[in-house]
């Protein structure tokens, strides 16, 4: 059975997990309306990273099942992606989900990494398949299952990678980032 370990919806006032735990400290964001659809219900409102917002999260104390995760996030990038922008990524779990350059100004491709123990970082991605649009909302999961990684995007499985030997081990630092890479700087996401 799945448990739900991190259910977050932003906030510029304050983010935590639903039972207050594991709070996002977000800095440089304001509210902005939410999609009028989502697989999680309407959600009013959302929070927009703009050019230099991120958040940041303590992992410290989760009890995470490496063998079987998912991960999703829901986003409306608002500019051209010109080179990696992340959604979101860990250094606990390692794990990262970005856009990357589209084949016009007006897309953006969504590619998924994480880093099993005998492998280099690698992923599934939107290369070969339909990428996302800017200024529209997007629902992207990340899903692992013991040594499978897919990607879906709005409901749709678009990309599945294997990795023989797939073991994932949990990282010494406890971060989880939004809008950056683990540094809370490069690579930002502006949405």
């Amino acid at each position: 059975m799945a448990e739900l370990l991190l259910d977050y919806r932003f906030a510029s006032g304050g983010t935590a997990n639903a039972d207050g735990s594991f709070p996002v400290a977000l800095h440089n964001v304001t509210d902005t309306t939410g999609p009028s659809r989502s697989p999680l219900g309407r959600l009013r409102t959302g929070t927009a990273l703009g050019a230099s917002g991120r958040g940041q999260v303590d992992l410290t104390g989760l009890s995470i099942d490496t063998r079987r995760w998912c991960v999703r996030v829901i986003v409306r990038p608002q500019a051209a992606v010109t080179e990696r922008a992340n959604l979101v990524e860990s250094n606990r779990l390692p794990f990262s989900v970005s856009l990357r350059p589209g084949s016009r100004p007006t897309n953006a491709h969504v590619v998924a990494s994480v880093k099993p123990s005998g492998h280099a970082w690698g992923g599934p991605d939107t290369s070969f398949g339909t990428p996302i649009k800017i200024g529209r909302w997007a629902t992207i999961d990340l899903v692992y299952d013991i040594d499978t990684a897919a990607l879906f995007v709005n409901g749709k499985c678009v990309s599945v990678h294997a990795f023989p030997k797939g073991r994932i081990d949990l990282g010494r630092q406890q971060g989880l980032f939004f809008g950056t890479w683990v540094d809370g700087r490069r690579n930002h996401f502006d949405g």
